[in-house]
């Protein structure tokens, strides 16, 4: 894939749920991205585990932890950056919004159809839609069909 692919972090955020926030720039494009708290490792973390700092941050830099985040209170944590495949499989399955009323998606995706909120959601992953189809040009079906084929 010749695709330009860069990310930056934004930091943590609360909302909708607690997650370490990039934007994802694809062609031009940007797109918010969303990792998990699960796949941010602190500094007390049983793994990583050493005898000081210096010696933990190696370790994690050595697994592909190389960005830090701020986690307040609690200290600091390393996150891997985003991969672009994995962007492109979250976008692609936020896209198919564009096929279905908002009705079915929130049945097939368990959100509420009476929901603003959930509405605003719906109306973001149509957004993304119309993006991703910019950013990739031409060449949108075949990304696509590259990503599901790796079967993320």
């Amino acid at each position: 894939m010749d695709i330009d692919f860069r990310t930056m972090v934004v930091g943590i955020v609360s909302k909708p749920w607690k997650s370490v926030k990039f934007i994802c720039i694809i062609n031009g494009q940007d797109f918010e991205y969303h990792l998990g708290m699960g796949y941010v490792i602190k500094f007390d973390d049983r793994e990583y585990i050493q005898t000081n700092y210096v010696d933990w941050a190696r370790k994690a830099n050595a697994d592909g932890y190389e960005t830090s985040v701020d986690l307040g209170p609690k200290g600091c944590g390393l996150v891997k950056l985003p991969v672009l495949e994995n962007v492109l499989n979250s976008l692609f399955m936020d896209s198919t919004a564009h096929d279905v009323s908002f009705t079915d998606w929130c049945n097939e995706f368990g959100y509420n159809n009476d929901s603003i909120n959930d509405r605003k959601i719906y109306d973001r992953c149509i957004d993304n839609y119309f993006k991703l189809k910019k950013a990739l040009g031409s060449k949108y079906g075949d990304v696509k069909a590259e990503i599901e084929a790796l079967g993320l």
